[in-house]
């Protein structure tokens, strides 16, 4: 079977999906103006990568902790809707052209996002694989796919996939 990776923040989408839930999240009521600092703290932290990998188990419980006391099925609404409304105002339409064209070809789709992704892909084969991606850092997940494309990418993965010949989408 060939696989298909698809980085979603900047990718797929032209914006930070967590940045956006916080905000679906407090506009509902869901979370407090205190709680949505203390989430932007903590994925701040975790994007500069301030806090050491044990430590993040420990960070990743406390931001759950942030969310005691909200439904769930409540939750699981807002975040269905928030999908539904909010990406579709905010989509790579060239990234999701081919992300359609991957699927009317049945291949197996699989979103990525977060760091050290290649390690939480490990159980994939990459044989004959796509790999699409925004940013230098996931320069390892694109490197073990077969096929390559940058997307909107930043400056130094622009000028590593201009020097292999990958492909690039604007």
């Amino acid at each position: 079977m060939s696989y298909v990776f698809f980085d979603l923040d900047k990718t797929l989408i032209r914006a930070q999906s967590q940045r956006l839930l916080i905000q679906v999240l407090y506009k509902r009521k869901l979370i407090s103006f205190r709680t949505v600092w203390r989430l932007r703290f903590f994925f701040l932290s975790y994007k500069l990568h301030l806090v050491s990998q044990n430590r993040m188990e420990v960070l990743f419980e406390k931001a759950a902790e942030l969310f005691k006391g909200v439904d769930v099925e409540q939750m699981r609404k807002v975040t269905h809707a928030f999908v539904f409304a909010e990406f579709a105002d905010i989509l790579n339409f060239k990234a999701v052209e081919e992300l359609e064209k991957h699927i009317s070809a049945g291949k197996q789709v699989v979103l990525t996002s977060g760091k050290d992704k290649v390690t939480h892909l490990a159980k994939y084969d990459f044989t004959g694989s796509f790999a699409y991606s925004d940013h230098h850092s996931d320069l390892p997940l694109l490197i073990k796919a077969t096929y390559r494309y940058a997307v909107s990418p930043t400056r130094q993965l622009r000028d590593y996939a201009k020097s292999h010949g990958w492909f690039i989408l604007e």
